[in-house]
């Protein structure tokens, strides 16, 4: 089934690449619809997400554009709170999940966006009874549950893993605050249980050894232990962040700027206060470039947590058009999380610091096998050489026939030859045989003019007995392969017929219709031999 939506969202991807999106009408008219996820079924919102990421390969800004309207429908959904939106924003939560499956966003706009979901607009006094959030509603834990079940598998290594334990601790925090009003009572109006079975299954799918609290006390208290160790984190990289400038001071302050000779004579009576405004221009420069370096190594992380990910999720290889965007959590959600990017960059940085000198003071590490595999291997490759030195490379003398026109008047190549001897009597005949020679032609050069010489050679010679040898091994040589090439090809036909009767099956061809033998056939008209007789096709005279 998901081959045919791929194969699906395949086709509706190339026709829709077919339209002008330069027109300016047709383009705001394909970001809305695209930017409309619940005017599809709920089912079909992974289609959708599938087609804008392979837009985003060719069209950066229309991801970056639906990525917007996405994340201000969410925020609006938590301004305005009317229940008959609950179906729309519940359409939006799953939709940017999915853009996350399909590499279209980053993990941090997916912790930013469930950060909001808890902290915006919400009291955690039960003196202070929250517009945006009352003590009633429980749809922002439904929300949460929605976009964890649609990626928060992923979460599952890294920076990432870590961060989703952290922000664990403060949903659980924010269920029991709600299951813990003074609204739910057992008897009249109870807690309902399909919020408790939705919570437990998402904590149980994502962290099944998740340390789960039984109130909302308790809860509390692994908020604040939590909160705690990151403090002792933050202290202890602040201070050795200040060690680092006393031990290292900057380039402003003992180092001043390097004038040339031929700038001396020229004076301006401005002049002391460009130098101040270049240095103040200067000194922004540096602290905007510290800030850059910063976010870029926040994103940095984020993109190497994604990349992690990229053999469980099956999705398109590309870099994400909304890597840049944020959202913003509101004051609340700074007061609470510790802002989450500033607790996890800053509470993991010594991790981070430590993998970093890892990497690159890596060095080489040998073992036992290591050792072992290097001996061996440099033993059989001193076996190797001296075998080869030992063998002589000799290149075989090729058998050069002789030409035709030039050997006409010479000996056979093999003779045999038996002479017999005769002293005049026929009773004391002695038949005398020589020993079989092998005749050899040998072919030699004067006046730049080859000229041909028979020579017999006994058939015990090692010459002669190289030739039987070679040629018996060739003659071997060439059955076996006649063998092999039958053997081959009586295997091919079987094959080819297995194949057609599995064709004959598979088609189910109908069986070929019955002749009748038994009717009377014409004689077939069969020509006289040799040649015709005039008098009988003339007549006599």
């Amino acid at each position: 089934m998901s081959i045919r939506i791929d194969l699906l969202c395949g086709v509706v991807l190339r026709q829709i690449r077919k339209f002008n999106w330069y027109d300016p009408e047709f383009r705001s008219y394909a970001i809305k619809c695209l930017a409309a996820p619940y005017s599809v079924k709920f089912n079909s919102i992974q289609c959708l997400a599938s087609i804008l990421s392979g837009l985003s390969h060719f069209y950066d800004d229309v991801a970056i554009e639906v990525l917007d309207n996405v994340l201000d429908d969410i925020r609006s959904g938590l301004e305005i709170n009317i229940p008959k939106f609950n179906q729309r924003r519940l359409c939006m939560i799953k939709y940017l999940g999915e853009m996350y499956n399909y590499r279209v966003v980053d993990s941090i706009i997916i912790f930013r966006t469930l950060y909001l979901l808890i902290t915006y607009g919400v009291s955690l006094e039960a003196s202070e009874i929250s517009e945006l959030d009352p003590p009633e509603h429980l749809f922002r834990i439904r929300l949460v549950c929605t976009l964890l079940d649609t990626c928060g598998q992923y979460f599952d290594r890294g920076t990432s893993k870590k961060r989703l334990d952290c922000f664990l601790n403060y949903f659980q925090r924010y269920y029991y605050f709600k299951k813990e009003q003074t609204v739910w009572n057992v008897l009249t109006y109870p807690f309902p249980l399909e919020i408790e079975h939705i919570f437990d299954e998402c904590v149980m799918d994502l962290r099944p050894k998740f340390n789960r609290a039984t109130s909302y006390a308790k809860a509390c208290e692994q908020v604040e232990n939590m909160e705690k160790e990151f403090i002792n984190l933050i202290s202890e990289q602040q201070s050795k962040l200040t060690t680092k400038d006393v031990s290292y001071p900057t380039r402003d302050t003992n180092l001043a700027p390097i004038t040339e000779d031929e700038e001396l004579p020229v004076q301006n009576p401005n002049e002391d206060d460009l130098v101040s405004t270049q240095q103040g221009d200067e000194e922004e420069d540096d602290e905007d470039q510290e800030e850059n370096n910063e976010e870029e190594e926040d994103n940095d992380d984020d993109d190497d947590d994604d990349e992690c990910h990229r053999a469980v999720r099956s999705r398109r290889a590309r870099q994400s058009a909304g890597s840049h965007e944020r959202t913003s959590g509101g004051s609340g959600a700074d007061e609470e999380c510790l802002d989450t990017d500033d607790n996890d960059t800053v509470g993991f940085e010594d991790e981070n610091n430590n993998t970093n000198k890892n990497s690159m003071e890596r060095t080489k590490v040998t073992t036992e096998e290591d050792t072992e595999f290097i001996k061996a291997f440099d033993a059989l490759v001193a076996e190797s050489v001296a075998q080869r030195s030992s063998e002589l490379t000799k290149i075989p003398a090729p058998d050069i026939p002789v030409p035709v026109h030039l050997r006409k008047n010479k000996l056979p190549s093999t003779t045999t030859i038996n002479v017999s001897q005769s002293d005049g009597d026929d009773e004391g005949e002695n038949n005398v045989k020589k020993p079989e020679t092998v005749n050899f032609v040998v072919m030699l050069k004067k006046n730049n003019k080859p000229q041909f010489y028979n020579m017999a050679v006994s058939s015990t010679s090692e010459m002669a007995l190289k030739l039987k040898a070679r040629e018996q091994a060739d003659r071997e040589e060439k059955a076996q392969l006649k063998i092999l090439t039958l053997n081959m090809s009586t295997r091919m036909e079987q094959q080819e017929n297995e194949q057609e009767s599995i064709m004959n099956v598979t088609n189910r061809t109908p069986p070929a219709p019955i002749l009748n033998f038994n009717r009377e056939k014409k004689p077939k008209y069969i020509p006289p031999k040799g040649a015709p007789d005039a008098d009988l096709i003339f007549g006599s005279k």
